[in-house]
């Protein structure tokens, strides 16, 4: 029983140093997060947080999960294979578009370059999502293009960019966004058509 409460003590601790953690990261942002600063913030000393992890990247290893899984899952939910690949195009670029707009700082720790080519854990997570939704349109003869992994990459990476491209340095609103998804992903999706 001792064991158990311990360990329920131990995972408590952990949750309270990620969530301080993110805290500080959503405001703040991402380069403020010290070890310091989220015992701090918690009333720890950095003693009990090198307890729970390794070091400050373990901390951050696990914010970036913690943020790429809940994401990942909003889009998933919005996701299904089973339709035309511009409807799904269409709802990735609708949920993308908000969260850049609405919160550029959320939108640049779950894709930034440097965490998409860094995070292993991130890269797979989206590009087989990618994947899913490009296989079952290959399937259904809307995808002739042989390499659905690279395919997948080009489509991660026109989403990325044009998001961090057009909402960080303010060259058009939302709604300028909106007007131009229709010819964004008739080009994307004629682009796949003819790619072999």
């Amino acid at each position: 029983m001792a064991r158990k409460h311990e360990q329920e003590r131990n995972e408590a601790i952990k949750k309270l140093i990620i969530d301080a953690a993110l805290d500080i990261c959503l405001k703040e942002g991402y380069k403020e997060i010290t070890v310091r600063g989220i015992g701090e913030r918690i009333g720890y000393s950095t003693g009990v947080i090198y307890y729970h992890f390794k070091d400050k990247q373990d901390i951050m290893d696990c914010v970036d999960r913690l943020l790429d899984e809940e994401t990942y899952n909003t889009v998933f939910t919005l996701i299904d294979p089973t339709l035309p690949l511009s409807e799904n195009l269409s709802v990735l670029y609708d949920y993308t578009c908000e969260l850049a707009y609405n919160n550029v700082e959320a939108y640049k720790r779950v894709f930034t370059a440097s965490r998409i080519e860094g995070n292993e854990y991130t890269r797979k997570m989206w590009l087989n999502m990618f994947e899913k939704c490009l296989s079952a349109a290959k399937d259904r003869g809307e995808v002739r293009c042989q390499n659905i992994g690279s395919l997948a990459k080009c489509l991660l990476g026109y989403i990325i960019g044009y998001n961090l491209l057009y909402f960080e340095i303010g060259r058009t609103t939302l709604e300028e966004s909106m007007k131009e998804k229709d010819i964004a992903i008739s080009a994307i999706v004629n682009g796949i058509l003819s790619a072999e």
